[in-house]
């Protein structure tokens, strides 16, 4: 969950890492589908200021993203 509450970021065994509204006001919305890897994604977190998300795979690598396009 990202450190404002608003965002949940879920990992899958397709590689990608989905991100979802998460407030009073929507049931849970997809904002956005990020890619970047070849495998399962098993691990995903946000940083304290909530800028960059970080997920590691089964495929051995770790992926970034910043300032990921939603809100």
């Amino acid at each position: 969950m990202s450190p404002d509450g608003q965002v949940i970021a879920s990992s899958s065994y397709d590689g990608k890492v989905k991100l979802w509204s998460f407030n009073d006001d929507d049931d849970g919305t997809l904002l956005k589908t990020l890619r970047g890897h070849g495998d399962s994604v098993m691990c995903v977190t946000f940083s304290l200021d909530g800028k960059l998300l970080v997920s590691g795979s089964r495929d051995n690598t770790v992926s970034y993203f910043v300032e990921f396009g939603i809100g």
